[in-house]
């Protein structure tokens, strides 16, 4: 990737994708955060004005049903990887081959979490974006979450049947049943990053009752999103602001929370790094009982992010 960044450039330029790869300060290219809600509101307010309507879809199970073989596709189009498929030396079908070693040679599916899988996934959905622009469709994308804005409800059928058929071509699916179609004006944000904001404890006035309260709520919000979103933005919304004892009993919670959210074992470094350990580490069991629970369910991501932090 990095020797042939100039034909993968096409991803920084596009206008569509709000996780466009640059160089952040911290040194990383990809950072995968969610978007400074100043910047939200405003692009909201300025995709919706005059429109009627906006559709909200995102791809199904889109990262491992990534095939590797679309990677060429996407990078010198259909015709000329097609051609050359069995010409290994050819820099994009490195690429391909490459990322199937990370899968145990497997043709479906990326790691979740690496900046290279994020730039793939751009590679393939920046040419999808470009297409659907050419046509005239407004609209933006978070990683694989489409939010288009349009004048009629045929259009956003068509939208929605557009980007469909786009995806197919890179043998990818939308995900029909969270695919909506919402007549405009509507709020600038979902309605459970409203009602958490509303309830989130103030910075300065942050105590051991209002964070957990604050926590059980957004545990009861959880169930309109089973993969732990709702939770890793509450999380996220005031875990820098806790310490001493709080990081303890929060960390006791998160701990709790991570057999069946894998998505918050990334957030325990950052309590571990405000709690002192004067000798034994008192969480070994706990992380072997989340590490047991990951192994049976076969969820090597979340095993490794557990084998991490008992190693630190």
């Amino acid at each position: 990737m990095h020797d042939n960044w100039e034909k993968i450039e096409y991803i920084t330029q596009t206008e569509n994708s709000i996780i466009v790869p640059k160089e952040h300060s911290d040194g990383r290219i990809i950072i995968m955060d969610y978007e400074n809600s100043k910047e939200q509101i405003k692009r909201h307010i300025k995709l919706s004005f005059n429109k009627r309507f906006y559709v909200y879809t995102d791809i199904s199970n889109f990262y491992p049903s990534i095939y590797s073989h679309s990677i060429p596709w996407a990078l010198v189009g259909f015709d000329e990887a097609k051609q050359k498929k069995n010409e290994r030396n050819e820099w994009f079908n490195k690429i391909d081959e490459y990322q199937r070693s990370t899968k145990r040679n497997e043709t479906n599916g990326v790691p979740i979490g690496p900046a290279t899988s994020n730039i793939i996934s751009e590679i393939i959905l920046a040419r999808i974006d470009k297409k659907l622009k050419d046509e005239g469709f407004m609209f933006i994308r978070f990683i694989d979450d489409y939010t288009a804005y349009l004048d009629t409800y045929d259009e956003a059928e068509k939208f929605i049947r557009r980007l469909s058929e786009e995806l197919s071509k890179y043998k990818l699916l939308l995900n029909v049943k969270d695919t909506i179609i919402e007549q405009l004006p509507s709020p600038s944000s979902a309605e459970w990053i409203v009602d958490l904001t509303s309830r989130m404890p103030d910075k300065g006035n942050i105590n051991h009752t209002n964070m957990i309260r604050f926590l059980d709520y957004a545990l009861t919000k959880q169930a309109i999103s089973p993969d732990g979103s709702i939770l890793k933005y509450a999380v996220k919304s005031i875990i820098y602001d806790v310490k001493g004892d709080m990081a303890k009993l929060f960390l006791q919670y998160l701990l709790g929370l991570c057999k069946k959210y894998p998505i918050l074992l990334p957030l325990l470094d950052i309590l571990f790094g405000k709690i002192t350990f004067n000798s034994e580490f008192p969480y070994t069991d706990q992380l072997l009982k989340i590490l047991d629970e990951h192994t049976i369910n076969k969820r090597s991501d979340a095993m490794t992010w557990t084998l991490l932090r008992m190693v630190k």
